[in-house]
């Protein structure tokens, strides 16, 4: 059985879910920003000493190692964005998390730790979550989330999912 890949925008929680997730299906997490770190240190570093392509590179041999281990597999917020890996993510389930646009512009203004390259102001978040937001819902599974869900019951939806409708909604 193929791995199940969790997928969305920045900030709508993929870490806790996903971990969350592994643990009701008694599945291995694997948490592709994690997994990146531990072999090349800052995802932002190797990015600015290295470039965008050969991160690219990188992210995709971590997505080839982990594509058909049934594990759950927590995405990059672009990481699909790339034809190669969507191709190759077509292999496992691929449900995407959305959220409004407000909660995600929020919670990354909001996020002072962790510097984005791509999105230092609100106009660029903006600009990033209208420019992606056909690709993520291009998806074959879209689960939008409300920011007052819990993590459990993002979770346990996120199960529903995998087995369900091709569009869930919950507000």
């Amino acid at each position: 059985m193929p791995s199940t890949l969790l997928y969305w925008p920045s900030w709508v929680g993929k870490s806790t879910i996903w971990a969350m997730l592994a643990q009701m299906e008694w599945r291995k997490h694997i948490d592709t920003d994690r997994e990146f770190t531990s072999i090349h240190g800052d995802i932002w570093e190797f990015i600015r000493k290295y470039g965008i392509e050969e991160f690219r590179i990188e992210e995709w041999k971590i997505l080839q190692e982990y594509i058909q281990t049934w594990s759950i597999v927590s995405l990059w917020w672009w990481t699909l964005l790339l034809p190669e890996n969507q191709e190759l993510a077509n292999s496992a389930r691929i449900i995407t998390l959305m959220t409004d646009k407000e909660t995600i512009v929020t919670r990354i203004l909001w996020d002072q730790i962790n510097h984005r390259p791509l999105a230092q102001s609100e106009y660029e978040i903006r600009k990033l979550y209208d420019n992606r937001y056909g690709h993520y819902m291009s998806q074959p599974i879209i689960l939008h989330i409300s920011p007052r869900e819990t993590p459990e019951q993002i979770a346990t939806n996120v199960q529903r999912a995998q087995f369900g409708r091709k569009l869930l909604t919950l507000v």
